[in-house]
């Protein structure tokens, strides 16, 4: 299943459709339902040519889903036992292209930050335990002397996580309360805690900061998106 949890959506472009014109108001949600799981499919953008299952993720009876379906699949192309849905196939590979730039940007950023080779996520084995262990041992600590210190191999990972959010911003941000809010400070053990809930408030709050426009993708910038829960 796809990992990416938004669909980008251009509203002009669906409004104006002609075929998503011509469909009714059930016939409009049974779409959208699935190009939502669309997105989600291997590969992605496409469809098994099932009705059993275009049914259930339509959300309605076989009965219904046949009196559906002529409108609701207009916009796909069958072929090789697969509805594909063209534009997505494009928007999706897009999408995974940028988010890989990204990854690749935020672990540079963190190797020239912090001075240190960030570990690729994919290794080799004894690579791998050494991550393992990383996590559940976290050795991030922070003076106001001195900041953070041992966040090598987590920029990456929060970037991934909280992608409408400036990581390294937020850190000095935090920097800066710590030092303001003395009686506040967090122990070791509890600022990885502290770190997450703060970049994933940031997160939350993303577009009503005016980081994004409304109109784009908060990661890609493809236009309006869907968020899959």
């Amino acid at each position: 299943m796809c990992d990416l949890p938004y669909i980008p959506l251009n509203i002009s472009d669906f409004l104006s459709d002609d075929k998503v014109a011509l469909m009714n108001t059930e016939e409009v949600g049974a779409y959208i339902l699935l190009l939502c799981r669309a997105w989600q499919q291997e590969p992605a953008g496409t469809l098994p040519d099932n009705d059993t299952y275009l049914a259930a993720w339509s959300r309605c009876s076989p009965i219904k889903w046949s009196t559906l379906k002529p409108m609701v699949m207009n916009p796909f192309r069958l072929a090789d036992e697969r509805w594909h849905m063209d534009r997505m196939i494009r928007d999706h590979s897009q999408v995974s292209n940028t988010l890989q730039k990204r990854r690749e940007a935020a672990q540079k950023g963190a190797e020239a930050r912090w001075g240190q080779k960030v570990m690729p996520k994919q290794c080799d084995r004894n690579a791998k335990k050494v991550k393992e262990k990383t996590k559940t041992k976290d050795n991030i600590a922070w003076s106001e002397e001195d900041g953070w210190a041992n966040l090598e191999t987590r920029i990456a990972d929060w970037t991934d996580a909280y992608p409408r959010v400036d990581v390294e911003q937020e850190l000095k941000a935090m920097h800066q309360w710590l030092v303001a809010n003395p009686s506040k400070r967090k122990t070791q053990r509890g600022l990885p805690r502290f770190i997450t809930a703060w970049l994933k408030r940031a997160n939350d709050k993303g577009f009503k900061n005016g980081n994004q426009t409304a109109t784009e993708h908060p990661e890609t910038g493809l236009g309006n998106v869907i968020r899959i829960q």
